[in-house]
C-alpha cells in the first residue's frame, strides 16, 4: 500500500460475510488484472517492490477451500480493493 494507511470492512448479509481490504497503493494496470491470482504473477510496475507473486493465488486457494470467493478491484495511482466473500459457519 506504499505506506498509505489501509482500510478494512466487514459486512453480513443471507448467510455470507464480505470482508474487504483497501489500500491507496500503486494499483494494477487493468490489462493486468486478469492475471493477478496465477502463481508467480507480478504486475509490471511492482518490479521495484518485494514479494514472490503467491499471496493472491493463496488466498484465493484458501478462499475457495473454504466455500468462499475472493475478487480484485484495482485503477494504477489510486489503489486496489480486494473482496473476500466466506459463507458464515453453520450454528
Amino acid at each position: 500500500s506504499n505506506g498509505t494507511p489501509v482500510s478494512i470492512t466487514v459486512a453480513v448479509s443471507h448467510g455470507r460475510v464480505a470482508l474487504n481490504v483497501s489500500d491507496r497503493g500503486i494499483g494494477i494496470p487493468e490489462d493486468e488484472l486478469h492475471e493477478v491470482f496465477r502463481k508467480f504473477f507480478r504486475a509490471a510496475n511492482a518490479s521495484d517492490r518485494p514479494g514472490m507473486g503467491i499471496g493472491l493465488r493463496l488466498a484465493r486457494q484458501i478462499v475457495q477451500n473454504h466455500g468462499g470467493d475472493i475478487s480484485l478491484r484495482s485503477r494504477v495511482g489510486v489503489g486496489t480493493t480486494v473482496t473476500i466473500d466466506l459463507p458464515l459457519a453453520a450454528e
